[in-house]
């Protein structure tokens, strides 16, 4: 049951990270340790269907209650304090470089690099072209709902890839202050916002499934170079935070308060993620070392029962001898 708690919170965070633009779920994932976990359970949803769907509900259902409920608050909380907000997510960003650094910092190489530079720049891009919407969309024609399945869609690959908000994908089409509505007042209008809703949904499961797909094979095949490329998202996030319309900083909400309020929140962020981080790796260590003493304990008990096998045999060998003598 702590288990099953522990996925559903990951899924909360997970689920807030997508509500705004330039916060990666992907990166989200990576932090609470459960990136693996979470593609290979949409990848052998049907192969290993027990175990899979019973962490993609509990963890889609933390995800789910994060945005249709913590949503009012967080974009309440980017309206009141952005920058503290801000902080808080690059803090949590922060804290997680370190484990993502460390099986990769003695494997630099030029090509390596190279990659690590274009993700960063990749991002950074996307970043700028959403800016350039200035407008959102709040009467829909058909074609809208058209649009509204291609936004899903690429948002469900930038949601499983780190460092790439889901989220900016509305803001480059112009629907993100839509899709904001529509959850935010899901209850009160309910027959319209599902109508909005529903092409994103399934927008969203067409392309989960292909992305996953396409990063198990490209870790599989690529693993150094990936890694250094989600390094390279995940840092780049960072810088896209502060240029975020989202985290709009004005004089009117930036002040003495909101700059105390901005240093503790970036620590606090930073020290959660590296000890839940920390957390993980020792649950990882965990479940190697116990699976490397399952194995000793297996191959000993193979030898002494090939040894008690052996004596046997030798046994039954001399009492037949001293039959025939």
């Amino acid at each position: 049951m702590l288990k099953q708690l522990f996925i559903f919170l990951k899924g909360m965070l997970f689920g807030l990270a997508n509500v705004i633009p330039g916060v990666s779920g992907g990166t989200m994932a990576v932090i609470t340790k459960v990136y693996d976990k979470l593609l290979g359970s949409i990848n052998n949803l049907f192969k290993k269907f027990k175990p899979s769907i019973l962490f993609l509900l509990v963890y889609g259902l933390g995800a789910a209650v994060a945005v249709v409920f913590g949503s009012k608050v967080l974009v309440l909380a980017t309206n009141k304090i952005p920058f503290p907000v801000a902080m808080l997510f690059a803090g949590l960003i922060i804290g997680t470089i370190p484990f993502l650094a460390k099986p990769i910092i003695h494997e630099i190489k030029w090509q390596y690099v190279v990659v690590f530079i274009l993700a960063m720049a990749v991002v950074i891009g996307m970043l700028f072209i959403g800016l350039n919407v200035s407008s959102n969309k709040t009467e829909l024609q058909p074609v809208d709902y058209f649009l509204l399945f291609v936004c899903g869609f690429l948002a469900s690959v930038a949601m499983v890839t780190p460092g790439i908000s889901g989220m900016m994908m509305f803001q480059i089409f112009g629907y993100y202050q839509l899709l904001m509505n529509a959850i935010s007042h899901l209850f009160s209008n309910f027959g319209q916002n599902v109508l909005i809703l529903l092409p994103i949904a399934l927008g969203v499961i067409a392309g989960i499934f292909t992305a996953c797909k396409i990063m198990s094979i490209i870790l599989k095949k690529f693993p150094k170079g990936t890694m250094f490329a989600i390094l390279g998202f995940v840092i780049a996030s960072i810088f896209c935070l502060f240029y975020n319309a989202e985290f709009k900083v004005t004089e009117a909400n930036f002040d003495g308060l909101q700059i105390s309020l901005a240093i503790v929140f970036l620590i606090m962020g930073a020290l959660g993620s590296y000890f839940l981080s920390q957390i993980g790796e020792k649950q990882e260590n965990a479940v190697v070392e116990n699976t490397e003493n399952l194995s000793k304990n297996n191959d000993e008990i193979a030898l002494e029962t090939e040894s008690k096998v052996e004596t046997d045999d030798k046994s039954e060998n001399l009492n037949e001898n001293e039959v025939k003598k």
